[in-house]
């Protein structure tokens, strides 16, 4: 899951003493129709438009998430990140379809349509939420880096 272009600022100036405070106590998990890319925001991330869609909040904290070190996994050639210890559970979609969800993201507000996008990934295969589901991301199947 790649960081937008908001969130490497974020990092840079706070990593140089631009800024004092990096990450926020409750992030905000969110689905959009739309492939998002780096440079996206809160206001361009094509999320449902049916009634009972909502971003799913989560406290930002060790209990929800690994440790990164190096390396964390073999992944890859220096490829660092964290993921999720558990599974994320979005309401259900009750009677409204959500349509067809591309991209999974985290925000900086639980409001939709608002905020910054901090991180995105697409999902593949896409995923259509139709009445009645529960969309559900079980435990270490996202995964968080700096790239």
């Amino acid at each position: 899951m790649p960081a937008t272009n908001y969130q490497r600022n974020l990092f840079l100036n706070y990593a140089f003493g631009a800024k004092t405070t990096f990450a926020s106590s409750t992030i905000y998990w969110g689905l959009s129709t739309a492939l998002l890319t780096s440079d996206c925001t809160g206001t361009t991330a094509y999320e449902s438009t049916a009634a009972t869609y909502a971003r799913k909040s989560m406290l930002n904290n060790t209990d929800n998430w690994t440790a990164s070190e190096y390396p964390v996994y073999p992944v890859s050639n220096n490829f660092q990140y964290i993921e999720n210890k558990l599974d994320l559970i979005f309401v259900t979609s009750g009677a409204n379809s959500w349509g067809v969800m591309r991209t999974i993201f985290i925000a900086d507000s639980g409001t939709t349509g608002a905020g910054n996008i901090l991180w995105y990934d697409y999902l593949s295969p896409a995923l259509t939420v139709e009445a009645n589901t529960i969309p559900t991301f079980p435990a270490g199947s996202l995964m968080v880096s700096m790239v």
